[in-house]
This record gives structure tokens, sequence and C-alpha cells, in this order.
């Protein structure tokens, strides 16, 4: 199966781009890993702006919905 693509916010590409480069390399490992394994569960639900329940996972310092 081919791996997923995945997009950001700008608040996302904001704290990309203000990040070191240890850290950038970080997230971009979290985007790899998700894209690889897109059912993987999150550690909570979240609802969103419409009332849908998305996904929350923490990795390290970083939480992905």
């Amino acid at each position: 199966m081919a791996a997923y693509k995945y997009s950001v916010d700008d608040a996302v590409l904001h704290v990309f781009a203000a990040a070191t480069n240890r850290q950038r390399q970080e997230l971009l490992r979290v985007f790899d890993f998700l894209s690889k394994e897109p059912s993987t569960a999150g550690d909570t639900t979240q609802a969103d702006h419409t009332g849908r329940r998305c996904q929350v996972k923490r990795f390290g310092p970083w939480t992905v919905t």
C-alpha cells in the first residue's frame, strides 16, 4: 500500500520555520510515520469546528490531530 500524503496549515508552517534543525527532523519523522501508518489510533479524540471527532496523538513535545 502506498503511503498517504499529509498537509499542514499556516500555524504548523510557522512552528516548522522557527524550529531548530533537530526539531524539524523530529517533525518530519512524525509526519513520515503517520503517512505510512494512517490508522494509528490517537491517545484521545477532540471535536473539530463541525463536531467531527478527530484523533489526537502525542509524539514527545508534539501533538498532532
